[in-house]
């Protein structure tokens, strides 16, 4: 018998075995232990990780697209909240585990299916391409770009916290993108009741957004696209004579392809009363040369729950369709 706790880089205390037992070396995440000369190893596969340290024997062999963190660093300095599984890539799909995170999984398969015309799935916490997807056209810039970043070296990391907006690079390293269903549930009511359509600035459009703020969807990117690397990410870098900023001109070849409306500001814009209180806001799209200011919305709870319908509904329908 023995118990063990950890502290969060994997550092034993409290330990406790009972006399005359064996004793267990797969200990801290589930990894073997190695005592050989003492020097109380980690061994996780690819690499051996010292958790006295916090840090691995060998580099990343992915530290080409984790240009501002150390090649022997731990899950970005942050083991609570990342796992490394075998010291390669981190593995983040156990924040699929919640309802909400199965929510935007399902939509954002969904509108990468619709944006790449390829049937896009998920398999062992990874993008699959499964080939092309006859209901949809899609963009060939997007399936080319996306192909890339499934089959990348490096590793985007995809989350959902509904607590602060979609955005990337929050708090870990260059390549984490945080998805917020609300803001983009808001955005597909939003641009659909203008006519513009959902895919305007859904999950996909929003996806391929943030993934070219990180450092694995830079460093894709360019080279696709024959362009030098200069070891920096896409930035928010519009301005007055630029509104839309490099990323939103790249979506817009996207959307462009799609033959949809184009996003024509980086930013919505704000419209107050006279003491500053916010009325509400709009975001620029322009469709048949015409720009359209679209009031921007929360989508009801009415939609919003058809639509949280539609993942569980269609896993039940797998589920009969294996089990006739």
């Amino acid at each position: 018998m023995q118990t063990d706790d950890y502290y969060p880089f994997g550092l034993t205390f409290n330990s406790y075995s009972r006399e005359n037992t064996v004793s267990q070396n797969f200990q801290y995440n589930g990894k073997e232990l190695q005592n050989d000369l003492s020097l109380d190893w980690i061994d996780y596969g690819a690499r051996m990780y010292m958790p006295e340290t916090g840090r691995w024997g060998l580099p990343d062999p992915h530290a080409v697209s984790y240009f501002d963190w150390s090649p022997y660093s731990y899950v970005y300095d942050n083991p609570i909240f990342f796992v490394d599984p075998n010291g390669e890539d981190v593995d983040v799909s156990q924040l699929l585990k919640s309802s909400n995170g199965f929510y935007v999984l399902y939509n954002l398969l969904s509108s990468l299916s619709n944006v790449t015309g390829n049937n896009i799935g998920y398999k062992n916490g990874k993008l699959i391409n499964n080939g092309a997807n006859k209901d949809a056209t899609g963009s060939k810039s997007a399936a080319s770009y996306l192909d890339r970043l499934i089959t990348s070296e490096g590793t985007i990391i995809v989350g959902n916290d509904n607590s602060r907006g979609s955005d990337a690079n929050s708090g870990a390293g260059r390549n984490t993108i945080n998805l917020n269903s609300d803001q983009i549930d808001g955005f597909i009511a939003s641009t659909s009741k203008a006519g513009l359509g959902e895919e305007t600035q859904g999950y996909g459009m929003t996806f391929f957004h943030e993934s070219l703020h990180t450092g694995t969807g830079t460093v894709e990117y360019r080279r696709l696209n024959g362009i030098k690397d200069d070891d920096t990410n896409y930035s928010d870098n519009w301005s007055a004579t630029e509104p839309k900023g490099a990323v939103e001109n790249i979506v817009n070849g996207f959307r462009t392809e799609m033959k949809l409306p184009t996003r024509e500001a980086y930013n919505s814009i704000n419209h107050t009363n006279a003491d500053g209180t916010l009325l509400y806001s709009t975001l620029d799209f322009k469709s048949n040369g015409k720009i359209i200011s679209v009031n921007l919305m929360n989508m009801s709870s009415a939609e919003q729950g058809q639509r949280r319908w539609a993942p569980l509904n269609s896993y039940i329908k797998e589920l009969f369709k294996k089990n006739k």
